[in-house]
């Protein structure tokens, strides 16, 4: 096995909740009439985990913020911080993307497979819509 040398992760955009991000991190959306942080680190892989061969982190439910949205894109990130709170943090990198057909119901699973290189597979919650890319580990 190995020890994962980043945090892994998409970026995302996420509902401002007054908790984990200050006032001045969020922006009105007018189209949903709500606050958002953009951006967000979506951690799936702690920098310092146990990685088996093969191993495969999910984190579900992922999904399109606009009811009108066609597609949505999941855009990878590492970082060599063990707990990055925005894309845009030092030590972030973007390493992949993989982009969606989507309607604004759908909702979607991220996983990450490990071997000698990151398989990330993006499926919706119904099976119907699937993508995939590969991501070097750069190790």
């Amino acid at each position: 096995s190995r020890i994962a040398k980043y945090t892994y992760g998409v970026e995302a955009n996420d509902k401002y909740d007054g908790a984990s991000f200050s006032p001045d991190e969020a922006e009105y959306d007018e189209w949903l009439e709500e606050f958002r942080i953009r951006k967000v680190f979506s951690q799936i892989v702690p920098v310092g985990t146990g990685i088996a061969p093969l191993q495969k982190f999910v984190r579900k439910d992922y999904f399109p913020i606009y009811k009108d949205q066609t597609s949505i894109p999941f855009v990878v990130y590492r970082s060599e911080s063990p707990n990055p709170r925005l894309t845009t943090d030092p030590g972030c990198t973007k390493v992949g993307s993989v982009t969606l057909a989507c309607k604004g119901t759908d909702k979607f699973d991220v996983a990450f497979t490990f071997g000698s290189e990151i398989r990330v597979d993006v499926t919706s919650a119904d099976g119907e819509k699937f993508a995939s890319t590969t991501v070097s580990l750069d190790d």
